[in-house]
């Protein structure tokens, strides 16, 4: 699903492929949220792992959260970054519960791109910890 994702933009063929990605990761966060972060984390913490262990391939190698967000910026086609869009509003979506949590985690402004990305990881690692209770 993920290289699906991250094929480039274009052609007709291509849109298809991104398109089915897509497809295929709102049916997965429609069916198993807790499931799709637990995925996310263990991705997190094996890039981690590499970069420790001093992989160069581990520099450039993106979750499928980070992919979703490069691609709301870098697609063209409004229909793909609706469905990507649809898919990362469900993937951040909190109880209200947890909503006052995530904000207790990290109180700091964001600094763009580094910071927003730790706080995505601190705030998905409560969301799989509330959906495994």
């Amino acid at each position: 699903m993920q290289w699906a994702i991250e094929q480039p933009v274009t052609d007709d063929d291509s849109r298809m492929i991104v398109s089915a990605g897509g497809e295929i990761l709102s049916v997965l966060l429609d069916h198993d949220i807790t499931g799709v972060r637990s995925h996310i984390l263990k991705h997190v913490a094996a890039i981690e792992k590499e970069k420790n262990a001093g992989k160069k391939s581990a520099d450039n190698a993106q979750t499928l959260l980070q992919t979703a967000c490069r691609m709301m910026g870098t697609v063209k086609d409004l229909a793909l970054q609706s469905q990507i869009g649809d898919a990362l509003k469900t993937w951040m979506e909190t109880p209200p519960f947890m909503a006052d949590v995530a904000t207790a985690v990290d109180t700091q402004v964001c600094t763009f791109p580094r910071q927003c990305d730790r706080c995505a990881e601190k705030v998905v690692r409560l969301m799989v910890l509330w959906g495994s209770s």
